[in-house]
């Protein structure tokens, strides 16, 4: 119901800054990746939209994918557009977050060897 609420919503006001946010967000959970893809590289030619915020979502979609390089790549992009210490911090606290799951499965494929 909620993709459906999102979309009605879009469709109402296209250039609202704060729906696509939320949309992403939605997808991601629902596993719909190839469509938050497209949200994603839609939204960050909005203007105005927190651009912090949408990189931090292409990482967090890059990395339910299995991807923790390119999620780490999207993270750098996240942190270029952060303009206070708290998403920042949020940023970095999931840098170290995807370099720990990276060094995990680091550790894994050297045991099965």
């Amino acid at each position: 119901m909620a993709k459906q609420y999102f979309d009605e919503a879009m469709l109402c006001d296209i250039t609202n800054i704060n729906i696509p946010q939320f949309y992403i967000g939605c997808l991601i959970a629902n596993e719909d990746f190839t469509e938050a893809e497209k949200l994603i590289k839609y939204t960050l030619k909005m203007k105005g939209i927190d651009k912090s915020n949408i990189w931090f979502y292409r990482s967090l979609l890059s990395e339910k994918r299995g991807s923790y390089m390119n999620a780490l790549k999207f993270l750098k992009h996240a942190e270029k557009y952060c303009f206070n210490s708290h998403s920042l911090d949020i940023v970095k606290n999931r840098k170290k977050f995807v370099k720990s799951k990276i060094n995990k499965k680091s550790k894994e494929k050297r045991q099965a060897i």
